[in-house]
């Protein structure tokens, strides 16, 4: 046993505290079972109050919008969809419908228009006086093509 030894002793002890504090601090937002680790996570609310043809939802500040006072049908353009290969990203747009219900009828990425291939091939309709949730899944697979799937879910 030397110098050199203590040292490393010394250092060891000093990483192993700060791994368990750091672990009993992060606790609270894991839950493991038979080697699964499940992160608690959240998503931000944006919420988007005008009307226009085409409205921006940019990606980098959430993935879920909340639209209201729609006079018409929109254009959604996502803004901030990553352009790389093989990735799918998931957004939705919670819409509070007035008497006379509008929906996302198109859709862009980073100003493209991009094809909306919708659930069950058939083009949904927007519910008055209600909450529509329309939710989109942006796919460009392996070959650089764009896909994006779209359905409509209401709720009251």
């Amino acid at each position: 046993f030397n110098v050199a030894n203590a040292a490393w002793f010394t250092a060891n002890a000093a990483y192993v505290t700060a791994n368990a504090a750091y672990a009993q601090a992060n606790t609270a937002n894991y839950l493991t079972e038979s080697n699964t680790v499940f992160k608690t996570s959240y998503n931000v609310v944006t919420t988007k109050d005008a009307y226009s043809a085409t409205i921006a939802y940019n990606l980098n500040d959430g993935r879920v919008f909340y639209q209201s006072n729609l006079s018409g049908n929109i254009t959604a353009n996502f803004v901030g969809v990553k352009n790389t290969s093989s990735v799918t990203t998931k957004a939705e747009v919670i819409i509070e419908q007035g008497g006379t219900p509008y929906i996302i009828n198109a859709v862009q990425t980073d100003g493209t228009a991009r094809t909306i291939k919708w659930k069950n091939n058939t083009v949904p309709s927007g519910n008055a006086s209600a909450v529509d949730v329309m939710t989109f899944t942006i796919i460009k697979d392996a070959n650089s093509a764009w896909t994006v799937l779209g359905s409509l879910d209401t709720h009251g």
